[in-house]
């Protein structure tokens, strides 16, 4: 697992399902041309990665069919996410990366345990309105105080997420707390940049669903499953998310109706903190 001092280019979103962390990712992204990490677009290929090492969880998932898999208590189908060696694999991504622009990581697998606190904020949902959200959620992580408290001992911010406030105050509120680390930048500064980060944000996309639908196990169609892409129209104050399918968005640039795919877009201003 990479030392923390190769790091200090991400900042991170961490916490609990069904928080938002993806649409507050998205926002953040868009707003400041920062290039995304998100956890869940690394499944397959970490698993993968896990096969061919040998992990005992993951070969035991992956021989497993999903109607097997869903059957299973929920403690024994955590015990097979491969959680500790998925979170290794996600830091040594992440300290691969290039330093410029600043990273933005975001998912339910990121450890605490080598976030900076000044760079990071959990979201964590509370439980009655995860509930209405997520079935089961916590099949694929721990229980929520477990995530809190690890959050706690490393003095990282918790915003509670209750469903009361619209993503985009939430995303304020986050964009607080990283205050002094997206001022340092370095953040993107052209719409050609965010354009490209954000195309790479939905590729990652793309590349997650094609990669699942390739098991063997696996009888679904990629081209046609539709999923949420973020406009890549690389105005900062776009807050745009499109549904499309898999093989439209790998096609070319997803932009949203009325969005220009050639000239920036009225600029918001930044907020001073």
């Amino acid at each position: 697992m990479a030392p923390m001092s190769n790091l200090c280019h991400v900042l991170w979103i961490g916490g609990h399902s069904g928080a938002g962390k993806s649409s507050v990712g998205r926002q953040l992204v868009r707003r400041w041309g920062l290039r995304l990490y998100a956890c869940d677009t690394r499944t397959w290929e970490h698993r993968d990665r896990a096969i061919a090492s040998g992990v005992d969880a993951a070969l035991r998932w992956e021989a497993l069919t999903p109607a097997e898999r869903a059957a299973l208590p929920t403690a024994e189908h955590r015990a097979l996410e491969a959680i500790p060696e998925r979170q290794a694999m996600i830091v040594d991504d992440l300290a691969a990366l290039t330093r410029s622009p600043l990273v933005l990581a975001e998912g339910t697998l990121l450890p605490p345990h080598v976030a900076d606190p000044a760079r990071s904020v959990w979201l964590v949902p509370r439980k009655d309105f995860q509930a209405r959200h997520r079935d089961d959620p916590e099949r694929r992580t721990e229980p929520i105080e477990a995530v809190i408290a690890a959050a706690n001992r490393r003095g990282i911010p918790i915003v509670v997420v209750d469903g009361g406030r619209p993503v985009g105050e939430i995303a304020v509120e986050v964009e607080v707390w990283l205050a002094d680390a997206l001022k340092a930048g370095p953040t993107g500064t052209t719409t050609g940049e965010r354009r490209a980060l954000l195309r790479g944000a939905n590729l990652d996309v793309v590349r997650q669903i094609r990669m699942g639908c390739a098991r063997s196990w696996a009888t679904a169609d990629p081209e046609v499953q539709v999923r949420t892409f973020t406009c890549e129209c690389g105005d900062e104050a776009c807050e745009a998310d499109i549904d499309a399918t898999v093989g439209a968005a790998a096609s070319g640039p997803v932009i949203a109706p009325g969005h220009a795919s050639s000239q920036p877009g009225v600029r918001r201003q930044r907020p001073a903190f």
